[in-house]
């Protein structure tokens, strides 16, 4: 009997070890550069995931909603009752490194050596269908290699000015980096036509403006 007795708590043992290295593969790959394309990055459906239920969870819960799924991205659509399109919005899920506007950047906010995601998704209705577009940020805290949401940074208020909006663009120094399109009184809804070279910083997990530079 104690022969038995040892025999299955060492199989529960090697199991229990098996079904915790099984949990930690997956998690460490909720982020990730792709095995077999070293110029490519990509992050996982699990991410993904968490950024389609804040819509479903908040803004998009009293609407129609479809989803379409591309290699590099998940769209999702709201609609009203009677199938007008009201928002449109892009979650990027792989991006190639070498673009010159990044949407996918892993920086190390709290310098504890483990890399945090942030991730750029477009969105274009304004909710109401019209000719309105935006960015939002979604901040990722890194807590070993599982993957907490921040905070969401609406592109329209990381600008310096008074109507316009910030646009992601990579990462430099630890610092998010992009542009701001600005608008004057004179300017159409279509055309912005002040841009700054724009940094921000990151404060308790939520990104602010830090510096602009006009650029022509």
């Amino acid at each position: 009997m104690k022969i038995y007795h040892l025999i299955l708590i060492s199989f529960l043992l090697i199991q229990c070890a098996e079904n915790n290295n099984r949990k930690a593969d997956n998690e460490s790959f909720l982020a990730k550069k792709s095995v077999n394309d070293t110029n490519t990055i990509s992050v996982s459906n699990h991410i993904v995931e968490k950024i389609k239920n804040y819509y479903l969870n908040g803004e998009g819960a009293k609407f129609q909603f479809e989803s379409n799924d591309f290699d590099s991205l998940k769209e999702l659509i709201f609609k009203s009752s009677d199938n007008f399109t009201l928002m449109r919005i892009e979650i990027p899920k792989k991006e190639i490194i070498s673009d010159s506007i990044r949407a996918i950047l892993f920086p190390d906010f709290n310098n504890d050596g483990l890399k945090d995601v942030v991730i750029n998704v477009y969105r274009e209705g304004g909710w109401g269908g019209g000719n309105v577009f935006d960015n939002e940020i979604f901040v990722f805290k890194n807590e070993e290699n599982s993957f907490i949401l921040k905070s969401v940074n609406n592109s329209k208020k990381l600008t310096d000015c008074d109507t316009g909006q910030f646009s992601l663009v990579g990462l430099k120094k630890g610092k998010l980096i992009g542009n701001s399109f600005c608008y004057t009184p004179d300017d159409g809804h279509c055309c912005p036509s002040l841009k700054y070279y724009t940094v921000l910083s990151e404060e308790n997990w939520k990104l602010k403006h830090f510096t602009s530079e006009e650029t022509y």
